[in-house]
């Protein structure tokens, strides 16, 4: 008798080979992943805008936002441009579900480019982001 491999499908999607030789098994076939959904688009409008362009290390600077669906735990926060939304600084406020308003700090005493970020809900994600400062020395 030769020796003849015959495929059997089992169950849970294994084929095996069985004939007179022996079985071999073969691997399954993985299933596609289904994509994960993006987080939702918040939906409204968020901007926010820098008081200055420039600015001297530690005097006063401010940022402007509006938000049309502003949330208790919404945040802003002053970051160097090249940070994450996880390395914000020492400054940041809560806009305590207020659609809109100004807030001042003073200016970094290190110099370099700066941005406000708008995030949401005491999260690390941002909606907006203010045009670049610069923080210089006098």
């Amino acid at each position: 008798m030769a020796n003849r491999l015959v495929p059997i499908v089992l169950a849970l999607g294994f084929v095996a080979a069985s004939g007179c030789g022996g079985h071999s098994p073969v691997q399954p076939t993985p299933a596609a992943v289904p994509a994960l959904p993006a987080s939702p688009v918040p939906q409204g409008a968020y901007t926010l805008s820098a008081g200055a362009k420039t600015v001297v290390a530690g005097s006063d600077l401010s940022v402007s936002w509006t938000a049309s669906q502003a949330g208790k735990l919404d945040w802003i926060a002053l970051f160097r441009v090249t940070d994450t939304n996880l390395q914000y600084g020492n400054w940041y406020e809560y806009v305590n579900a207020v659609n809109s308003g100004t807030l001042t700090m003073k200016a970094p005493t290190e110099v370099g480019q700066y941005e406000f970020r708008y995030l949401l809900d005491d999260g690390y994600r941002d909606v907006a982001r203010s045009a670049v400062v610069t923080v210089e020395v006098k």
